[in-house]
């Protein structure tokens, strides 16, 4: 990373805070898997629904749900579950969003019509419907709604990929070490693939939030994991009934929800402002 994208990465406020809030809710993560105030899936009815305080000599900072489950600690262990989700989402999808772009743009023809005509199908529907479709298909539970969100992410890197891989194959570079012997995956490994990490890293960082989201919202429409599992979604789905006398158990899955999702997308939109010359120009005049 060249001292120029440092400089705007360190002056840009939006990314600043973007960081901050991915940063904090990792730490809340980490700190979930080592420790709970309580178990997060521990039942106690007598403190159903119970509001922030104490009940019976137990602390309950953000209350109790509606089976008594403490929901600060499911909310901390759901952080831990949602990072986790996004990330592997992410990263499966880059694997083959990538591989898939590289061919369609590097040897173009018929790769490149196949493929992006596949991609262009699974564009064809809102994402989410997309997912609600393929989770239909595999079946309800937090291992295929990660799937679903992960094909449907797919088209976003393949056509990142594929428009880079054209763009740096016509590079005299890429030009003159294919004229001196250099085979194909020497070219993509040492000339092309490096030269398209920037906007795969800004895409794959705008990713998280969206994967995030997606599953979130998956889960709360009953095809993510078994009730017991604390993931943000399946929480206001389970206390969604009683948002008017206990909106304390939907809030903080909700504001937690919101706040990773905006902290992914600040930091995205930074890091794009910062790799982006044009946009970094703009933003330092």
């Amino acid at each position: 990373m060249g001292s120029d994208v440092r400089t705007s990465l360190a002056r840009n406020r939006m990314c600043a805070t973007g960081a901050a809030l991915v940063a904090a809710f990792v730490s809340v993560a980490i700190v979930a898997f080592v420790y709970t105030p309580h178990d997060p899936r521990e039942v106690d009815l007598a403190a159903k629904n119970l509001p922030p305080g104490v009940f019976e000599g137990e602390r309950y900072a953000f209350g109790a749900d509606a089976v008594g489950r403490d929901i600060l600690s499911r909310t901390m262990a759901g952080a831990s579950i949602s990072l986790r989700v996004g990330l592997l989402v992410v990263a499966g999808a880059i694997l083959v969003g990538v591989a898939l772009g590289t061919l369609a743009g590097y040897y173009g023809g018929w790769a490149d019509a196949v493929l992006m005509r596949l991609m262009d199908m699974l564009l064809a529907a809102p994402g989410i419907l997309m997912a609600i479709v393929i989770v239909t298909v595999l079946g309800p539970g937090l291992r295929n709604a990660m799937i679903a969100v992960g094909i449907v992410a797919i088209p976003r890197y393949a056509r990142v990929m594929r428009a880079e891989a054209m763009r740096v194959k016509g590079q005299e570079y890429v030009v003159a070490a294919r004229s001196l012997g250099a085979g194909d995956w020497w070219i993509l490994s040492r000339a092309v693939l490096p030269n398209c990490l920037a906007p795969l890293i800004v895409q794959a960082t705008l990713g998280m939030g969206s994967a995030i989201l997606e599953t979130a919202g998956l889960s709360y429409l009953g095809l993510g994991d078994d009730p017991s599992v604390p993931e943000w979604g399946r929480m206001i789905a389970e206390q969604f009934g009683y948002v008017r006398r206990a909106w304390w158990t939907v809030v903080p899955p909700l504001v937690s929800i919101s706040l990773v999702v905006l902290g992914f997308n600040l930091l995205g939109d930074g890091l794009r402002d910062a790799m982006d010359p044009r946009l970094r120009q703009a933003s330092d005049g």
